[in-house]
């Protein structure tokens, strides 16, 4: 009996294998499966702070906080010079000098990639964050002021 349980166990696990191997899914395809638009997350910075910056601007204004890889297109968390697991980021385009577009980046400790929104426009930034601090059930100091901020720039408040 013991053996016969054994062997039906192999034989499962083997039907399974061939299925995976035959179908058009990896068995291990983590990274596609992970690899997903995620919610808001209060990092301290915020896309839409990002928006028209040059890569000097990043340097002087963030400087401590942000830092962008050189002649790269991400920014991360000052300390990293890369992504890393478990590290925040952003992935950035520029135009004619100055950022364009915004997408942030997490890594999690599975090494699996957590994206956000591409957003293409200031104002699409500005309405995730809102969005995404309207809905945290309990915000702090610097989240209830980051709001504020983003709905008066929102509102067309300079």
């Amino acid at each position: 009996m013991r053996n016969h349980t054994s062997v039906s166990q192999i034989v499962s696990l083997l039907a399974i294998s061939l299925s995976l191997a035959l179908s058009d899914v990896p068995a291990f395809a983590a990274e596609h499966i992970h690899s997903l638009i995620a919610k808001y997350v209060s990092w301290g910075v915020d896309e839409y702070e990002l928006y028209g910056l040059t890569r000097d601007d990043i340097a002087k204004r963030y400087k401590g906080v942000l830092e962008l890889d050189p002649g790269g297109d991400v920014v991360h968390f000052a300390g990293l010079r890369k992504p890393c697991l478990g590290q925040p980021s952003f992935v950035v385009t520029f135009a004619d000098g100055k950022i364009i577009k915004v997408k942030r980046l997490f890594i999690d400790g599975a090494g699996c990639k957590i994206w956000g929104p591409l957003l293409t426009s200031k104002r699409d930034a500005l309405r995730f964050s809102v969005d995404g601090l309207k809905e945290m059930e309990a915000r702090s100091p610097k989240d209830e002021a980051r709001l504020k901020e983003a709905q008066r720039l929102l509102a067309g408040g300079k």
